[in-house]
């Protein structure tokens, strides 16, 4: 039936605050700037209120130069847990960091310490009405820190 070959739909990011929405679940979202630019310093990935199966996969198309990508849930009622590795400097140990799924509701790409850099890449899987299971790969730069965050 070709469904084994269908490519999934493809949502670029201008590294402005975008949120998702239910209907483009199976979607990848690249981010392909340089920079964040919104002027929080931070552009936001926001996942949708989950409903279980909704999949999303978030990939960095090229490397974070200053700001901050965060991907959150839709809110402070809603979670993340699962792991995630951060591979840091040629010097440094990549380092797995799981979110606690009672207290996360983000993960952040800083482009260095909390990864960013291109072909970072995480995905999240709609487990509850009130859960996000998240995993990924971060590379960045200096020593891994957690890209888990309550905000």
């Amino acid at each position: 039936d070709g469904a084994l070959f269908q490519v999934p739909n493809v949502i670029s990011n201008a590294a402005v605050d975008r949120t998702l929405l239910a209907n483009e679940s199976g979607s990848t979202v690249t981010v392909t700037v340089a920079s964040a630019v919104d002027v929080t310093g931070t552009s936001d990935i926001i996942l949708p209120v989950p409903t279980v199966g909704l999949v999303y996969e978030v990939s960095m198309g090229t490397s974070l130069t200053s700001g901050n990508i965060k991907v959150k849930t839709d809110a402070g009622t809603t979670f993340i847990s699962g792991g995630i590795t951060v591979s840091g400097s040629a010097t440094s140990a990549s380092l797995s960091f799981n979110c606690n799924g009672t207290t996360h509701v983000g993960v952040n790409m800083n482009g260095t310490t909390q990864g960013g850099l291109i072909g970072s890449w995480l995905m999240f899987k709609a487990l509850s009405a009130t859960l996000w299971n998240v995993t990924g790969i971060l590379p960045g730069s200096g020593t891994a820190v957690t890209p888990c965050t309550t905000t």
